[in-house]
């Protein structure tokens, strides 16, 4: 599966992590992908402090993981290596460390 097919298949996720409070709908930095490997990514999900807030940090992650099943295809779920959860800066954009480099176009 291809970046773009994958950005494709994930828009049921996203809207219903925006529908459930977890991301905003206005924050570019809400939900993003990363290639690692030839057609398996990394998803990080840049939730909100209030939705973190009212849920135990274990069971955010198994609620997120729930909504990522119940609006996705085997398929889809299969090019995932990494679902990261993560808190939202509204001041700085989240960067991780270990996504590689982007690719020079």
């Amino acid at each position: 599966m291809d970046k773009r097919q994958l950005e494709s298949e994930l828009e049921t996720f996203k809207q219903a992590c925006i529908a459930e409070g977890c991301i905003r709908a206005d924050n570019e930095y809400g939900f993003e992908f990363e290639e690692t490997y030839p057609g398996i990514f990394i998803i990080n999900v840049n939730a909100t402090k209030n939705w973190l807030n009212d849920k135990y940090h274990v069971s955010a992650l198994n609620d997120l993981i729930g909504l990522l099943y119940r609006t996705t295809e085997l398929e889809t779920r299969e090019s995932i290596l990494t679902l990261r959860l993560c808190q939202e800066d509204e001041f700085n954009r989240v960067s991780y460390d270990t996504l590689p480099p982007q690719k020079a176009a």
